[in-house]
């Protein structure tokens, strides 16, 4: 997830490989976060069986549902996370 520059939103893309085409494959969300993008937040991604869940400050603002995606196209993180 990012902001920069100028932007007045933040951008969450999950990124994965399409071997069908030999590349790679982007799906993206935006959300403007309350109190704008210049002061702190908290960025998050969870997955569980309806998709990956981008976050900003708790809110989710972005699910990749297996559905979304196009022939070739593999299904990003199939491993739950874990914390060290």
């Amino acid at each position: 997830m990012e902001s920069n520059n100028q932007m007045v939103t933040v951008l969450g893309t999950v990124h994965a490989p399409d071997y069908a085409k030999q590349a790679v494959y982007s799906y993206a969300g935006t959300t403007k976060p309350a109190g704008g993008v210049t002061g702190w937040h908290t960025f998050g991604r969870e997955q569980d069986g309806v998709g990956h869940h981008l976050y900003v400050d708790g809110h989710a603002f972005y699910t990749l549902h297996k559905s979304d995606l196009k022939t070739g196209q593999t299904w990003p993180m199939t491993r739950p996370s874990t914390s060290s």
